[in-house]
């Protein structure tokens, strides 16, 4: 009887953890969009590419209308936290969206209250802000890279068979 009791125990903590968490209400302060842009660290053209439910959101950028030079055309977003509220970004991969995003530490995260919509939502004075495309490797970078490669693979083959004994002379 204990042992059942036991297994009856260990299997309504196992449901309990498998039932969704409930949405937890949240509002906004009202904000205009261009306060949310003033606030975020990067706003961007993006689509979604994957998602995990509670879980980090890639993007890929099409564009910037704000963000530091270096940006990618990729970006990873960290979820608020481990439940759902009426903050947190419908999202759906393959959608495309008008992201207000805010660096903490080295994750970006980001909410419906600071601006995040679908792209079709956004409001009309983003359509007036200056755009840049994502910054790429440039021909020059690569050109670089691969000049630093070769001298030191060179020298690490020169290093390396001048290490060598000299082969035996047949002569002798």
């Amino acid at each position: 009887m204990i042992y059942t009791m036991k297994y009856f125990i260990i299997i309504l903590i196992g449901l309990g953890l498998c039932i969704p968490r409930s949405v937890v209400q949240a509002s906004c302060a009202a904000v205009t969009p261009d306060e949310q842009f003033t606030t975020a660290d990067i706003v961007a053209d993006a689509t979604v590419t994957g998602f995990w439910p509670w879980g980090p959101v890639r993007l890929s950028i099409d564009r910037y209308f704000k963000g530091p030079e270096n940006a990618g055309s990729a970006l990873t977003l960290r979820r608020s936290n481990t439940s759902a509220t009426s903050v947190d970004v419908d999202w759906e991969k393959g959608q495309r969206y008008l992201v207000y995003a805010r660096r903490t530490g080295s994750q970006w995260s980001t909410t419906v209250c600071d601006g995040t919509v679908v792209w079709d939502q956004r409001p009309s004075s983003i359509d007036s802000r200056t755009t840049r495309t994502p910054a790429s490797t440039s021909m020059y970078q690569l050109t670089i890279a691969g000049a630093v490669i070769i001298i030191i693979g060179g020298s690490l083959w020169f290093v390396r068979r001048s290490r060598r004994p000299a082969p035996p002379n047949p002569k002798t």
